[in-house]
Protein backbone atom coordinates (compact mmCIF):
# COMPACT_ATOMS: atom_id res chain seq x y z
CA UNK A 1 0.00 0.00 0.00
CA UNK A 2 1.27 3.50 -0.61
CA UNK A 3 2.11 5.83 1.72
CA UNK A 4 -0.81 8.37 1.58
CA UNK A 5 1.89 11.25 3.48
CA UNK A 6 3.69 10.96 0.13
CA UNK A 7 0.89 10.90 -2.11
CA UNK A 8 -1.04 13.89 -1.27
CA UNK A 9 1.84 16.41 -1.61
CA UNK A 10 2.29 14.77 -5.09
CA UNK A 11 -0.84 15.35 -5.65
CA UNK A 12 -0.59 19.43 -4.67
CA UNK A 13 2.32 19.67 -6.66
CA UNK A 14 0.28 18.71 -9.74
CA UNK A 15 -2.48 21.06 -8.71
CA UNK A 16 -0.64 23.59 -8.37
CA UNK A 17 1.50 23.15 -11.54
CA UNK A 18 -1.96 22.76 -13.52
CA UNK A 19 -3.28 25.80 -11.73
CA UNK A 20 -0.36 27.60 -13.38
CA UNK A 21 -0.60 26.01 -16.76
CA UNK A 22 -4.10 26.72 -16.55
CA UNK A 23 -3.46 30.16 -16.18
CA UNK A 24 -0.61 30.93 -18.42
CA UNK A 25 -2.58 29.74 -21.20
CA UNK A 26 -5.77 32.06 -20.13
CA UNK A 27 -2.76 35.02 -19.57
CA UNK A 28 -4.35 37.95 -21.80
CA UNK A 29 -1.79 39.05 -24.02
CA UNK A 30 -1.50 42.57 -24.88
CA UNK A 31 -3.20 43.94 -28.35
CA UNK A 32 -1.06 44.58 -31.01
CA UNK A 33 -0.40 48.57 -31.69
CA UNK A 34 -2.66 49.92 -34.38
CA UNK A 35 -1.42 51.98 -36.87
CA UNK A 36 1.35 54.81 -35.82
CA UNK A 37 2.13 57.32 -39.21
CA UNK A 38 5.11 57.43 -40.24
CA UNK A 39 6.45 60.91 -38.81
CA UNK A 40 7.68 62.36 -42.57
CA UNK A 41 5.77 65.13 -44.19
CA UNK A 42 5.95 65.86 -48.44
CA UNK A 43 7.54 69.09 -49.35
CA UNK A 44 6.93 68.87 -52.96
CA UNK A 45 4.16 67.41 -55.73
CA UNK A 46 5.06 65.04 -57.98
CA UNK A 47 3.80 67.40 -60.90
CA UNK A 48 7.16 69.64 -59.38
CA UNK A 49 9.37 66.88 -59.32
CA UNK A 50 8.94 66.50 -62.63
CA UNK A 51 9.49 69.73 -63.80
CA UNK A 52 13.14 69.10 -62.70
CA UNK A 53 13.67 66.88 -65.42
CA UNK A 54 15.33 67.38 -69.02
CA UNK A 55 13.88 65.25 -71.13
CA UNK A 56 16.58 62.45 -72.38
CA UNK A 57 18.71 63.88 -69.59
CA UNK A 58 19.47 62.21 -65.80
CA UNK A 59 18.84 64.69 -63.15
CA UNK A 60 20.42 65.00 -59.91
CA UNK A 61 18.06 65.56 -56.61
CA UNK A 62 20.37 67.11 -54.45
CA UNK A 63 17.80 68.41 -52.13
CA UNK A 64 16.13 67.15 -49.36
CA UNK A 65 12.59 66.73 -50.97
CA UNK A 66 10.06 64.49 -50.12
CA UNK A 67 6.93 63.55 -52.24
CA UNK A 68 4.03 61.01 -51.14
CA UNK A 69 1.69 59.62 -53.06
CA UNK A 70 -0.92 56.64 -53.09
CA UNK A 71 0.73 52.97 -55.09
CA UNK A 72 -1.75 52.50 -58.06
CA UNK A 73 0.41 50.39 -60.01
CA UNK A 74 2.59 47.26 -58.16
CA UNK A 75 4.20 43.79 -59.55
CA UNK A 76 1.30 41.58 -58.08
CA UNK A 77 0.65 40.55 -61.82
CA UNK A 78 3.69 40.59 -63.39
CA UNK A 79 2.99 43.33 -65.99
CA UNK A 80 5.16 46.20 -64.38
CA UNK A 81 9.05 44.58 -63.45
CA UNK A 82 10.80 46.22 -60.78
CA UNK A 83 8.54 49.23 -60.51
CA UNK A 84 6.07 50.81 -59.17
CA UNK A 85 3.77 54.15 -59.61
CA UNK A 86 2.73 56.12 -57.45
CA UNK A 87 0.25 59.42 -57.48
CA UNK A 88 -0.79 62.48 -55.78
CA UNK A 89 -3.54 65.17 -56.59
CA UNK A 90 -1.08 66.45 -59.21
CA UNK A 91 0.05 63.26 -60.91
CA UNK A 92 1.98 60.18 -61.01
CA UNK A 93 5.60 58.80 -61.50
CA UNK A 94 7.26 55.47 -61.84
CA UNK A 95 9.61 54.41 -58.81
CA UNK A 96 12.17 52.01 -59.54
CA UNK A 97 13.32 49.61 -57.06
CA UNK A 98 15.83 46.84 -57.75
CA UNK A 99 13.67 44.07 -56.53
CA UNK A 100 10.63 41.77 -57.14
CA UNK A 101 7.33 40.82 -55.26
CA UNK A 102 7.42 44.26 -54.61
CA UNK A 103 3.53 43.90 -54.14
CA UNK A 104 3.97 42.39 -50.87
CA UNK A 105 5.65 45.46 -49.43
CA UNK A 106 4.10 48.00 -51.53
CA UNK A 107 1.30 46.97 -52.66
CA UNK A 108 -1.98 48.57 -54.54
CA UNK A 109 -3.25 51.35 -51.97
CA UNK A 110 -0.59 51.63 -49.76
CA UNK A 111 0.70 55.27 -49.01
CA UNK A 112 4.56 55.70 -49.84
CA UNK A 113 6.48 58.47 -48.84
CA UNK A 114 10.47 59.12 -51.13
CA UNK A 115 13.08 60.65 -50.12
CA UNK A 116 14.30 62.32 -53.26
CA UNK A 117 17.88 63.21 -52.40
CA UNK A 118 20.42 61.17 -53.81
CA UNK A 119 18.00 59.91 -56.48
CA UNK A 120 18.04 60.79 -60.15
CA UNK A 121 15.17 61.56 -62.66
CA UNK A 122 15.23 60.33 -66.14
CA UNK A 123 12.87 59.34 -68.44
CA UNK A 124 11.82 56.06 -70.88
CA UNK A 125 9.98 57.09 -74.13
CA UNK A 126 8.76 60.04 -72.50
CA UNK A 127 7.89 58.31 -69.00
CA UNK A 128 9.71 60.05 -65.89
CA UNK A 129 11.60 57.79 -64.16
CA UNK A 130 12.40 58.45 -60.33
CA UNK A 131 15.35 55.93 -59.39
CA UNK A 132 19.32 55.79 -58.88
CA UNK A 133 22.72 56.39 -61.69
CA UNK A 134 24.50 53.67 -62.76
CA UNK A 135 28.07 55.36 -63.98
CA UNK A 136 29.41 51.89 -64.82
CA UNK A 137 30.62 53.27 -68.45
CA UNK A 138 30.90 57.46 -67.69
CA UNK A 139 30.01 57.96 -71.33
CA UNK A 140 26.80 56.16 -71.35
CA UNK A 141 24.86 56.27 -67.78
CA UNK A 142 21.76 54.53 -66.93
CA UNK A 143 18.71 54.53 -64.90
CA UNK A 144 18.54 51.99 -62.03
CA UNK A 145 16.18 50.70 -59.55
CA UNK A 146 17.10 51.96 -55.54
CA UNK A 147 18.80 48.43 -54.30
CA UNK A 148 16.78 46.70 -52.01
CA UNK A 149 19.53 47.00 -48.94
CA UNK A 150 18.78 51.16 -49.34
CA UNK A 151 14.40 50.49 -49.66
CA UNK A 152 13.77 51.68 -46.06
CA UNK A 153 16.58 54.50 -46.40
CA UNK A 154 14.44 56.27 -49.31
CA UNK A 155 11.13 54.61 -49.29
CA UNK A 156 8.56 55.00 -46.11
CA UNK A 157 6.11 52.71 -45.54
CA UNK A 158 2.23 54.87 -45.03
CA UNK A 159 -1.30 53.58 -44.33
CA UNK A 160 -2.94 50.95 -46.20
CA UNK A 161 -5.83 49.91 -47.92
CA UNK A 162 -6.41 53.77 -49.61
CA UNK A 163 -9.19 53.63 -51.84
CA UNK A 164 -7.77 53.62 -55.40
CA UNK A 165 -10.36 55.42 -57.73
CA UNK A 166 -8.80 55.29 -61.53
CA UNK A 167 -9.50 58.70 -63.43
CA UNK A 168 -11.83 58.15 -66.42
CA UNK A 169 -11.23 59.29 -69.64
CA UNK A 170 -11.61 58.43 -73.44
CA UNK A 171 -9.28 57.09 -75.92
CA UNK A 172 -9.61 60.40 -77.52
CA UNK A 173 -7.81 62.33 -74.45
CA UNK A 174 -4.89 59.92 -74.47
CA UNK A 175 -4.21 59.59 -78.22
CA UNK A 176 -2.75 63.95 -78.01
CA UNK A 177 0.68 64.50 -76.60
CA UNK A 178 -1.37 66.91 -74.04
CA UNK A 179 -2.06 63.26 -72.47
CA UNK A 180 1.84 62.80 -71.55
CA UNK A 181 0.64 64.47 -68.32
CA UNK A 182 -1.25 61.50 -67.48
CA UNK A 183 1.73 59.51 -67.55
CA UNK A 184 1.89 56.80 -64.47
CA UNK A 185 -1.72 57.72 -63.60
CA UNK A 186 -4.14 55.14 -62.87
CA UNK A 187 -6.90 55.98 -65.44
CA UNK A 188 -10.34 53.74 -66.93
CA UNK A 189 -11.91 53.79 -70.01
CA UNK A 190 -15.84 52.97 -70.54
CA UNK A 191 -17.99 51.19 -73.22
CA UNK A 192 -14.83 49.78 -74.96
CA UNK A 193 -13.51 46.83 -76.42
CA UNK A 194 -10.65 44.44 -78.24
CA UNK A 195 -10.82 44.44 -81.76
CA UNK A 196 -12.41 41.03 -82.81
CA UNK A 197 -8.67 39.75 -84.01
CA UNK A 198 -7.28 40.07 -80.40
CA UNK A 199 -9.86 38.08 -78.95
CA UNK A 200 -9.25 34.74 -80.81
CA UNK A 201 -5.61 34.84 -78.83
CA UNK A 202 -3.73 35.08 -75.12
CA UNK A 203 -2.44 38.21 -73.96
CA UNK A 204 1.59 37.58 -73.97
CA UNK A 205 3.36 34.87 -75.70
CA UNK A 206 3.80 31.90 -72.97
CA UNK A 207 6.75 30.19 -74.75
CA UNK A 208 10.36 30.02 -73.54
CA UNK A 209 10.77 33.03 -75.39
CA UNK A 210 8.47 34.87 -73.02
CA UNK A 211 7.69 37.91 -75.86
CA UNK A 212 5.27 41.02 -75.17
CA UNK A 213 2.06 41.76 -77.49
CA UNK A 214 0.72 44.82 -78.25
CA UNK A 215 -3.23 44.39 -78.33
CA UNK A 216 -6.17 47.34 -79.81
CA UNK A 217 -8.58 48.45 -77.53
CA UNK A 218 -11.32 50.24 -79.90
CA UNK A 219 -14.62 52.67 -78.68
CA UNK A 220 -17.83 52.68 -80.81
CA UNK A 221 -16.48 55.41 -82.80
CA UNK A 222 -13.45 53.40 -83.86
CA UNK A 223 -11.11 54.90 -82.07
CA UNK A 224 -8.14 52.54 -81.16
CA UNK A 225 -5.41 52.24 -78.65
CA UNK A 226 -2.49 49.96 -77.83
CA UNK A 227 -2.35 47.26 -74.83
CA UNK A 228 0.40 46.18 -74.18
CA UNK A 229 1.43 43.22 -72.03
CA UNK A 230 4.70 41.40 -71.28
CA UNK A 231 5.17 37.80 -71.58
CA UNK A 232 6.49 37.21 -67.80
CA UNK A 233 2.70 38.46 -66.84
CA UNK A 234 0.91 36.07 -65.07
CA UNK A 235 -2.11 36.00 -67.11
CA UNK A 236 0.27 36.35 -70.27
CA UNK A 237 -1.64 32.50 -71.03
CA UNK A 238 -5.30 34.37 -70.80
CA UNK A 239 -7.62 35.21 -73.64
CA UNK A 240 -8.53 39.05 -73.00
CA UNK A 241 -12.66 39.12 -72.74
CA UNK A 242 -14.70 39.42 -75.63
CA UNK A 243 -17.28 41.79 -74.62
CA UNK A 244 -17.71 45.66 -74.45
CA UNK A 245 -17.11 47.50 -70.90
CA UNK A 246 -14.81 49.22 -69.22
CA UNK A 247 -10.59 48.56 -68.52
CA UNK A 248 -8.19 50.35 -65.98
CA UNK A 249 -5.25 50.36 -66.50
CA UNK A 250 -1.63 52.19 -65.78
CA UNK A 251 -0.74 54.77 -68.66
CA UNK A 252 2.42 55.19 -70.65
CA UNK A 253 2.89 57.58 -73.73
CA UNK A 254 5.34 55.86 -75.18
CA UNK A 255 7.73 57.73 -77.79
CA UNK A 256 10.37 56.37 -79.92
CA UNK A 257 14.14 57.06 -79.50
CA UNK A 258 14.30 59.60 -82.09
CA UNK A 259 11.10 61.47 -80.54
CA UNK A 260 9.06 61.22 -84.23
CA UNK A 261 6.25 58.54 -83.41
CA UNK A 262 4.14 58.44 -80.24
CA UNK A 263 2.61 54.53 -79.24
CA UNK A 264 0.83 55.27 -76.47
CA UNK A 265 0.39 52.10 -73.99
CA UNK A 266 -2.42 50.48 -71.83
CA UNK A 267 -0.75 48.40 -69.08
CA UNK A 268 -2.65 46.22 -67.44
CA UNK A 269 -2.29 45.54 -63.42
CA UNK A 270 -4.97 44.01 -62.03
CA UNK A 271 -7.13 41.87 -64.82
CA UNK A 272 -9.69 41.89 -62.35
CA UNK A 273 -10.51 45.99 -63.82
CA UNK A 274 -11.28 44.63 -67.13
CA UNK A 275 -14.44 44.19 -66.84
CA UNK A 276 -15.05 43.80 -71.05
CA UNK A 277 -17.88 41.46 -70.17
CA UNK A 278 -21.50 43.47 -71.68
CA UNK A 279 -22.60 43.09 -75.74
CA UNK A 280 -20.64 44.18 -78.17
CA UNK A 281 -21.46 47.68 -79.77
CA UNK A 282 -21.37 47.44 -83.42
CA UNK A 283 -20.93 51.05 -84.45
CA UNK A 284 -17.30 52.06 -86.23
CA UNK A 285 -14.87 49.74 -86.58
CA UNK A 286 -15.54 47.62 -83.22
CA UNK A 287 -18.37 45.42 -84.68
CA UNK A 288 -18.51 42.07 -85.06
CA UNK A 289 -18.73 40.83 -81.57
CA UNK A 290 -22.19 38.67 -80.32
CA UNK A 291 -24.84 39.61 -78.47
CA UNK A 292 -25.39 42.55 -80.59
CA UNK A 293 -25.64 45.54 -78.64
CA UNK A 294 -26.20 49.23 -79.69
CA UNK A 295 -26.26 50.30 -83.27
CA UNK A 296 -24.27 52.89 -84.86
CA UNK A 297 -20.93 54.85 -83.74
CA UNK A 298 -21.13 55.86 -79.76
CA UNK A 299 -23.33 52.58 -78.70
CA UNK A 300 -22.58 51.38 -75.50
CA UNK A 301 -23.44 48.19 -73.02
CA UNK A 302 -25.15 50.47 -70.68
CA UNK A 303 -25.24 47.87 -68.10
CA UNK A 304 -25.29 47.84 -64.06
CA UNK A 305 -22.22 46.90 -62.23
CA UNK A 306 -22.79 44.34 -59.51
CA UNK A 307 -21.37 46.31 -56.91
CA UNK A 308 -24.16 48.99 -57.94
CA UNK A 309 -27.02 46.19 -57.50
CA UNK A 310 -25.38 45.06 -54.03
CA UNK A 311 -25.42 48.48 -52.52
CA UNK A 312 -29.16 48.97 -53.69
CA UNK A 313 -30.19 46.39 -50.73
CA UNK A 314 -30.82 47.87 -47.51
CA UNK A 315 -31.42 45.51 -45.34
CA UNK A 316 -35.07 44.17 -45.95
CA UNK A 317 -35.92 42.16 -48.82
CA UNK A 318 -37.68 44.48 -51.47
CA UNK A 319 -38.52 44.29 -54.98
CA UNK A 320 -36.24 46.48 -57.29
CA UNK A 321 -37.78 50.49 -58.01
CA UNK A 322 -36.63 50.21 -61.59
CA UNK A 323 -35.63 47.90 -64.52
CA UNK A 324 -31.74 47.65 -65.06
CA UNK A 325 -29.74 45.51 -67.72
CA UNK A 326 -26.61 43.65 -65.38
CA UNK A 327 -23.62 41.80 -66.60
CA UNK A 328 -21.44 39.48 -65.25
CA UNK A 329 -18.91 36.68 -65.93
CA UNK A 330 -20.24 32.79 -64.74
CA UNK A 331 -18.21 31.30 -61.93
CA UNK A 332 -20.77 28.83 -60.96
CA UNK A 333 -20.67 25.51 -62.66
CA UNK A 334 -24.48 24.30 -62.59
CA UNK A 335 -23.38 21.25 -64.51
CA UNK A 336 -21.79 19.54 -61.85
CA UNK A 337 -24.63 20.57 -59.62
CA UNK A 338 -23.13 22.03 -56.24
CA UNK A 339 -25.42 24.88 -56.17
CA UNK A 340 -29.14 24.71 -56.14
CA UNK A 341 -31.13 24.27 -58.80
CA UNK A 342 -31.57 27.30 -61.27
CA UNK A 343 -29.26 29.39 -59.31
CA UNK A 344 -26.23 30.75 -61.01
CA UNK A 345 -23.01 32.81 -59.27
CA UNK A 346 -21.64 35.32 -61.43
CA UNK A 347 -18.47 38.08 -60.55
CA UNK A 348 -17.89 41.44 -62.26
CA UNK A 349 -14.64 42.65 -61.65
CA UNK A 350 -14.15 41.89 -57.35
CA UNK A 351 -17.87 41.66 -57.03
CA UNK A 352 -20.21 38.93 -57.13
CA UNK A 353 -23.62 37.74 -56.50
CA UNK A 354 -26.29 34.78 -56.28
CA UNK A 355 -28.78 34.78 -59.14
CA UNK A 356 -32.03 33.10 -58.79
CA UNK A 357 -34.36 31.92 -61.86
CA UNK A 358 -36.29 29.55 -60.59
CA UNK A 359 -35.85 25.52 -60.09
CA UNK A 360 -37.03 24.47 -63.59
CA UNK A 361 -34.69 27.25 -65.21
CA UNK A 362 -31.97 25.65 -67.81
CA UNK A 363 -29.09 27.51 -66.20
CA UNK A 364 -26.82 24.22 -67.75
CA UNK A 365 -27.12 26.24 -70.51
CA UNK A 366 -24.10 28.74 -69.12
CA UNK A 367 -20.59 26.82 -67.89
CA UNK A 368 -18.11 28.79 -65.91
CA UNK A 369 -16.54 31.76 -67.95
CA UNK A 370 -19.76 32.81 -70.02
CA UNK A 371 -20.41 36.35 -70.03
CA UNK A 372 -24.05 37.20 -69.42
CA UNK A 373 -25.95 40.42 -69.54
CA UNK A 374 -29.60 40.27 -68.13
CA UNK A 375 -32.71 42.86 -67.18
CA UNK A 376 -34.02 42.94 -63.86
CA UNK A 377 -37.64 44.50 -63.33
CA UNK A 378 -39.47 45.93 -60.94
CA UNK A 379 -41.12 42.09 -60.99
CA UNK A 380 -38.08 40.76 -59.63
CA UNK A 381 -36.53 41.23 -55.92
CA UNK A 382 -33.17 41.80 -54.06
CA UNK A 383 -33.40 39.68 -50.80
CA UNK A 384 -31.21 38.18 -47.99
CA UNK A 385 -31.34 34.33 -48.54
CA UNK A 386 -30.03 32.09 -46.29
CA UNK A 387 -27.22 34.77 -45.32
CA UNK A 388 -26.02 35.50 -48.68
CA UNK A 389 -27.41 38.23 -50.91
CA UNK A 390 -29.32 37.37 -54.01
CA UNK A 391 -31.62 38.67 -57.09
CA UNK A 392 -34.59 36.31 -57.22
CA UNK A 393 -36.52 36.72 -60.19
CA UNK A 394 -39.68 36.37 -60.49
CA UNK A 395 -40.03 34.42 -64.34
CA UNK A 396 -37.43 31.55 -65.25
CA UNK A 397 -37.75 33.53 -68.68
CA UNK A 398 -36.06 36.60 -67.16
CA UNK A 399 -33.04 33.69 -67.89
CA UNK A 400 -30.85 35.04 -70.83
CA UNK A 401 -30.76 33.16 -73.95
CA UNK A 402 -27.22 33.36 -74.72
CA UNK A 403 -23.85 34.21 -73.72
CA UNK A 404 -22.88 37.58 -74.88
CA UNK A 405 -19.40 35.67 -74.95
CA UNK A 406 -17.61 32.47 -73.81
CA UNK A 407 -13.91 31.62 -72.47
CA UNK A 408 -13.86 34.63 -70.25
CA UNK A 409 -11.45 34.21 -67.14
CA UNK A 410 -11.45 35.36 -63.26
CA UNK A 411 -8.47 35.61 -62.01
CA UNK A 412 -8.83 34.19 -58.53
CA UNK A 413 -7.80 36.08 -55.28
CA UNK A 414 -5.27 34.15 -53.03
CA UNK A 415 -5.97 34.31 -49.65
CA UNK A 416 -5.22 32.65 -46.40
CA UNK A 417 -8.48 30.55 -44.26
CA UNK A 418 -8.22 33.38 -41.60
CA UNK A 419 -7.96 36.45 -44.61
CA UNK A 420 -11.43 35.16 -45.94
CA UNK A 421 -12.74 34.89 -42.36
CA UNK A 422 -11.67 38.25 -41.47
CA UNK A 423 -13.08 39.21 -45.00
CA UNK A 424 -16.59 37.80 -44.70
CA UNK A 425 -16.95 39.61 -41.69
CA UNK A 426 -15.98 42.71 -42.56
CA UNK A 427 -16.74 43.46 -46.09
CA UNK A 428 -19.02 40.87 -46.95
CA UNK A 429 -20.43 42.67 -50.21
CA UNK A 430 -16.85 42.17 -51.68
CA UNK A 431 -15.65 38.93 -50.59
CA UNK A 432 -19.71 36.84 -50.95
CA UNK A 433 -19.57 34.96 -54.03
CA UNK A 434 -16.42 35.72 -55.31
CA UNK A 435 -13.64 33.45 -56.84
CA UNK A 436 -10.80 32.58 -54.47
CA UNK A 437 -8.18 30.59 -54.12
CA UNK A 438 -6.48 28.66 -51.26
CA UNK A 439 -3.37 27.23 -50.86
CA UNK A 440 -1.61 24.67 -48.59
CA UNK A 441 -5.13 23.80 -47.48
CA UNK A 442 -6.09 20.16 -45.81
CA UNK A 443 -9.78 18.67 -46.03
CA UNK A 444 -11.07 16.14 -42.91
CA UNK A 445 -14.00 15.18 -41.39
CA UNK A 446 -15.35 12.13 -43.38
CA UNK A 447 -14.15 10.11 -46.20
CA UNK A 448 -16.39 11.88 -49.04
CA UNK A 449 -17.19 15.36 -50.43
CA UNK A 450 -20.78 14.99 -49.66
CA UNK A 451 -22.13 17.21 -46.93
CA UNK A 452 -20.03 19.40 -44.29
CA UNK A 453 -16.47 18.96 -43.88
CA UNK A 454 -13.45 20.96 -42.48
CA UNK A 455 -10.78 23.14 -45.18
CA UNK A 456 -7.76 24.02 -42.87
CA UNK A 457 -4.97 25.69 -43.28
CA UNK A 458 -1.98 27.08 -41.01
CA UNK A 459 -4.12 30.04 -40.45
CA UNK A 460 -7.46 28.77 -39.51
CA UNK A 461 -10.45 26.62 -40.88
CA UNK A 462 -13.63 26.94 -42.70
CA UNK A 463 -16.21 24.70 -43.44
CA UNK A 464 -15.91 22.72 -46.82
CA UNK A 465 -19.70 22.42 -48.08
CA UNK A 466 -20.76 19.76 -51.17
CA UNK A 467 -24.56 19.57 -51.27
CA UNK A 468 -25.47 15.96 -51.81
CA UNK A 469 -26.59 16.33 -55.15
CA UNK A 470 -23.22 17.27 -56.55
CA UNK A 471 -21.53 15.35 -59.20
CA UNK A 472 -18.66 14.53 -57.21
CA UNK A 473 -20.34 14.15 -54.05
CA UNK A 474 -19.32 10.64 -53.39
CA UNK A 475 -15.91 10.94 -54.60
CA UNK A 476 -13.47 10.29 -51.71
CA UNK A 477 -12.28 13.37 -50.18
CA UNK A 478 -8.50 14.26 -50.89
CA UNK A 479 -5.80 13.09 -48.53
CA UNK A 480 -2.96 16.36 -47.88
CA UNK A 481 -2.08 19.29 -48.75
CA UNK A 482 -3.85 20.94 -51.97
CA UNK A 483 -4.90 24.48 -53.45
CA UNK A 484 -8.78 24.72 -53.39
CA UNK A 485 -10.44 27.64 -55.64
CA UNK A 486 -14.14 28.25 -54.96
CA UNK A 487 -16.47 30.40 -53.19
CA UNK A 488 -17.73 31.53 -49.86
CA UNK A 489 -21.26 32.13 -49.31
CA UNK A 490 -23.03 32.90 -45.43
CA UNK A 491 -25.00 29.85 -44.06
CA UNK A 492 -28.12 30.99 -42.10
CA UNK A 493 -26.68 34.31 -41.53
CA UNK A 494 -23.71 33.23 -39.24
CA UNK A 495 -21.61 29.99 -40.66
CA UNK A 496 -19.43 30.74 -43.20
CA UNK A 497 -19.19 27.86 -45.99
CA UNK A 498 -16.50 27.93 -48.68
CA UNK A 499 -17.81 25.68 -52.23
CA UNK A 500 -16.29 24.52 -54.86
CA UNK A 501 -17.19 24.11 -58.48
CA UNK A 502 -15.88 20.16 -59.32
CA UNK A 503 -13.06 18.57 -58.68
CA UNK A 504 -10.86 20.40 -61.29
CA UNK A 505 -11.19 23.23 -58.53
CA UNK A 506 -8.66 20.67 -55.98
CA UNK A 507 -4.83 20.80 -57.71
Amino acid sequence: MKNKSILLPAILLVAIASTLIIASCNKKFDAPPGYIAPDITPNISIKALKSLHTLHGYNPINSNYIIAGIVVGDDKNGNLYKEICIRDSTGGIAVLLDGTNLYTSYPAGRQVFIKCNGLYLSDYGHAIQLGMINMTVPTNPTITGIPATLFDTYVVKGSLNNIVTPKVVAITDLLNNASDSLQSELLQLNNVQFRPADTGHIYADTSAAKLSISDTILDCSGNAITVYTSGYSNFAGVKPPQGNGSIAFVFTPYWNSSDTKRTPELIIVDTNKVQLYGPRCTGGNGGGGTGGGTSGGGGTSNTTPVSSIRSLYSGNNAPFSTTMQVGGIVISDATNKNLSAGNIIIQSGRVGISLYFGSSAATTNFNIGDSIVFTVTTADSLLNYDGSLEIKFRYSSSLPTAAVSTGNVITPQTLTIAQLNAALSSAPSSFENVLVKITGATASGGTTYSGSKTLSDASGNITLYTASGATFAGTTLPAGSHTWTGYAQYYKGTSKEFIIRNTEDVQ
